[in-house]
Formats: C-alpha cells, structure tokens, sequence
C-alpha cells in the first residue's frame, strides 16, 4: 500500500470538509481550507525539526524582542530554552537584549530542541547557537539571566550534559557576582522549597504557606537553591 504523504492527508481532508452541510458557503469554504493547510504545514514543519539542525533561512534571526525571545524567518518566534530574563524596565533587560542583538541578530542559527518543541503562545522552544557559541550559555554567564527548568528537562537525559553547562556558567556568574547577581538585595533568614519543586521562595510566599513543615526544604542563603538549579519563585521574587 502507497503510504500518505502530506499532500494526499490534505486532500482526503478536505473532501471529508465537502461532505459537511456548511461546505455550501464559500466564506466557509476558504476560511477552513486555509486552517486545514496551516495545521499541515505546522505540523511538518515541528516534524521536520531536530536537534543540531544545520543552519538554514528558517532559522535566520530577524528581529531581538527581548533577552530571551527573538523572531525568526517567517514570523516563527523563538524562546530560549532553560533561561529566564529581566522584563522591561527591571535591571540588565537592556543588556540581556543588547547582547542577544549583538550575539545573534542576522545571524544563522542552530537550534536545539529538549521534549517540547513548542510553548502554550506557539513559540519554539531552543538552546539557540550561532556557530559553535551557545546564546543561552553566554546570557547566563554574563549575569544577565538566570537558569529556569522544568521536569520535562530534567528527565530529558538527551539534554543532561547541556544542563549542566548552563547550571555551571550560573555558578561561575553568582561567584563572580556579575549582572544580576551584583545587586544589593535584603536577604531572608531563610528560602524554601517544595520538596520536587524547581523554584524557591520567601518562608512567607503564599506558594508555600499551606505545605506542612516536612515537606519542605530550607536554605540558608539565597546562592544555595541558585547554585543548584532552582530558580526564584515570580511570585514572592526571593
């Protein structure tokens, strides 16, 4: 039996669209004959996708949106993966995004994919290189972001090695005190954690006021949970 290729599924999906009573109108018609073409399209493209892809034109980096989120050939929109920067008028947002422009705007890029290729908004989800130097990596050295997993990454052992890249260039910015980890803030006597949590917070954080003591971990500094991965809750902003 011939197998389905991409153009045959669409076909066949579209006559089971002629079949519909609403098929008669032709707003209707063109409206989800559009949608259906988009799906396919999407859908090979996310398929298409691997880890260390060979620069292309789809992965050419046209615009900087922040320090970790830029557009790509196409509209295609790209969050960087493991990594959390400044909003908008918080400390180093115009560096992290000066550096990303400077780093990788125009440039050709090789994108590394962990479980989930894309995010709730659609974005693609990637450790972005430009030639062999990881923009991820580099932010986080610099002191202008700080690391920011989730369990999927954690289970990924495909990605374990990159983790702990990205985790050591945090360590070397905290010992360095360099970017964010330079400003002066009033430290709690302690933080806390949930047990298999990936993020940390103030003793008096509503994410953690209703867990029983024994279920909880507590640091006694603020660099403890940094320098083990977890990352500030964004809530209580420890």
């Amino acid at each position: 039996m011939k197998p389905y290729t991409t153009r045959t599924r669409l076909q066949r999906a579209l006559h089971a669209l002629s079949c519909l009573p609403f098929w008669r109108s032709w707003r209707w018609r063109v409206t989800l004959g559009a949608l259906v073409v988009a799906a396919f399209v999407l859908v090979r493209f996310v398929a298409e996708i691997g880890n260390d892809v060979k620069p292309d034109s789809r992965f050419q980096v046209v615009k900087v949106i922040d320090g970790d989120t830029v557009e790509l050939t196409d509209g295609e929109r790209l969050r960087l993966l493991f990594i959390d920067t400044p909003e908008r008028g918080e400390p180093y947002y115009d560096s992290a995004t000066a550096l990303v422009k400077e780093l990788a705007l125009g440039q050709f890029g090789n994108l590394r994919f962990g479980k989930r290729k894309r995010d709730g908004y659609g974005r693609l989800l990637a450790t972005l290189f430009v030639d062999t130097l990881n923009v991820n990596l580099e932010l986080l050295r610099r002191g202008y972001a700080n690391l920011y997993l989730f369990p999927d990454n954690i289970k990924d052992t495909s990605i374990t090695k990159l983790v702990a890249e990205l985790l050591q260039a945090q360590r070397f910015a905290l010992s360095e005190r360099r970017g964010l980890w330079s400003l002066k803030r009033a430290e709690e006597e302690r933080y806390v954690t949930t047990k298999r949590s990936l993020r940390f917070h103030r003793p008096n954080c509503r994410s953690v006021h209703n867990h029983p003591p024994a279920t909880l971990r507590v640091f006694e500094s603020r660099n403890q949970p940094l320098n083990e991965g977890l990352s500030p809750c964004r809530t209580c902003r420890p």
